[in-house]
Formats: structure tokens, C-alpha cells, sequence
């Protein structure tokens, strides 16, 4: 723990380790290396990186880590798991299962991926965001600060 910067965090890992641990107690896992990846779309990079891998009840599982003290919503099960599906179905075992931990509730969300409609709003997203990135940064269209008058 002596590497995390914010008191805060360093104060709330003895219960969420202990959260995971009970989490896991009840479950006969295996352990492997968990996949990552870059989404990139429209110049907008999104790093997936899932925090583990483990083989439940047969099953492979790859899951990403909730720790905060709100509860997650659907919506952001919905939208993390897309992004966990595009970036991750081609470079995790067959039949994986992708979840996310609610760590603090002992809770793994592991519906289905969603739908093709949720991936094309993520990737309206990412076009929306390029664009306002484009007209907020004038490095970023290759003309200097010094010479933008209004």
C-alpha cells in the first residue's frame, strides 16, 4: 500500500480486500492472465483493461473491479460491459464470461453483451468527442496558441 498517493484510497483497502475475499470464498477459481486492449475509434483511444481472470465453476471469467461506495447502475454495467465485448471477445478463451464486480456488494453483473444499438451510440460518442477535442485544442489542428485571433 505504500505506493497509493490519497489517504483516502489507502483507507479503503482493507475493506474492499476483504469484500473480495468474501466475494470469492464460496468459489473454486483457477487463476489466468486476464486480456486488455485499445478500443479506437474517430482518434478517441480507449484502454480495456480488466483486472481479472479466473476460472469459476468451469467457466472462464474475466472481470472488471467496481469499488466505489454508489451502487452501480445498469446503465453503467451496460456501457462498461460493451466496451469489456468489442475490445475483449477476440483475445479472451472461448465461451468467456465478461463481468463486472460490484466489489463492496459482492455482486458480478454478467449479462449478455448487449446489443449492436449500445455499440453504435458509444461510437456517436466517440465521433462527438473528437469533434468538440478538435475545436477546444488549436495544437491539435496544428495551428499555434500565438496565431488564433478571435
Amino acid at each position: 500500500m505504500s505506493k497509493v498517493q490519497s489517504e483516502i484510497k489507502k483507507g479503503g483497502f482493507p475493506e474492499a480486500i476483504g469484500d473480495y475475499n468474501k466475494f470469492l470464498k464460496k468459489k473454486k477459481t483457477e487463476w489466468f492472465e486476464p486480456p486488455s486492449a485499445i478500443l479506437e475509434h474517430e482518434g478517441v483511444r480507449i484502454s480495456v483493461n480488466s483486472e481479472l481472470g479466473f476460472i469459476i465453476d468451469g467457466k472462464p471469467t474475466v472481470i472488471k473491479l467496481y469499488f466505489k461506495n454508489e451502487p452501480l447502475s445498469k446503465k453503467q454495467v451496460d456501457l462498461t460491459r460493451a466496451l469489456m465485448c468489442d475490445a475483449l471477445q477476440y483475445k479472451a478463451p472461448p465461451e468467456v464470461v465478461l463481468g463486472v464486480l460490484d466489489v463492496q456488494r459482492g455482486k458480478l453483473f454478467k449479462t449478455p453483451c448487449p446489443d449492436s444499438t449500445l455499440f453504435a451510440l458509444l461510437k456517436s460518442e466517440a465521433i462527438s468527442l473528437e469533434v468538440i477535442w478538435e475545436g477546444l485544442t488549436p495544437f491539435h489542428s496544428g495551428v499555434p496558441v500565438e496565431t488564433v485571433s478571435a
